[in-house]
């Protein structure tokens, strides 16, 4: 059983853990996992007795300036054992730095399903992050970002059926520089992380 000094205190490191207030460290041992603040060290180790067919979760409270060191282990018979678990497991999350590893994979993937999307030379509705739907032309891919022609850039140079004073402007808007075209909000680059989705 975990002992009642330390039911709260474990409740509220799993707590810590799961909300990235605390930040938990790998050792040289796969199944220890180290919390370290300028006083207390904090240790959650997992093994299992192969002779025994039981499986423990340890804790370890030490504070070495003060030659404090306390702690418990709980086996899987016990009925706290789960609460352990989530202890062990928080602090492998964590020590692995699994949410931002998840939260990178995921925006890979975005990426990756954004980049199929686009076709050089196609206009689309293109959603942004902040859920706005915005006209685009696409030019190209460089790297991380698309250029694109804007919904002023797309009016104004590909309208169809335009009138004479319309094919005129549109013709001299083809005769500007790509700077200058970006600078007038004819064309736009942007992140690729910044779409959401193109439809």
């Amino acid at each position: 059983m975990i002992p009642s000094a330390y039911k709260k205190f474990i409740d509220e490191i799993i707590y810590l853990t799961d909300n990235n207030k605390m930040k938990w460290t790998k050792t040289i041992e796969d199944e220890m996992f180290i919390y370290k603040s300028n006083e207390v060290t904090l240790t959650v180790i997992y093994y299992t007795d192969m002779d025994a067919e039981t499986s423990y979760y340890s804790f370890i409270y030490s504070v070495p300036r003060k030659n404090i060191k306390d702690g418990f282990r709980i086996s899987h018979y016990d009925s706290d054992y789960d609460i352990m678990e989530k202890l062990y497991s928080a602090a492998s999350r964590s020590a692995q730095d699994i949410q931002d590893k998840l939260s990178s994979l995921l925006d890979n993937i975005k990426t990756e399903t954004i980049f199929s999307k686009i076709k050089e030379g196609e206009a689309r509705t293109a959603i942004l992050q902040n859920e706005e739907k915005i006209n685009v032309g696409f030019i190209r891919i460089e790297d991380d970002y698309v250029v694109y022609y804007t919904g002023k850039g797309l009016r104004e140079i590909f309208k169809p059926n335009m009138n004479e004073g319309e094919k005129k402007n549109a013709e001299k808007l083809k005769k500007w520089t790509e700077k200058k075209l970006i600078k007038e909000k004819y064309i736009e680059r942007r992140k690729i992380s910044e779409f959401i989705d193109i439809i």
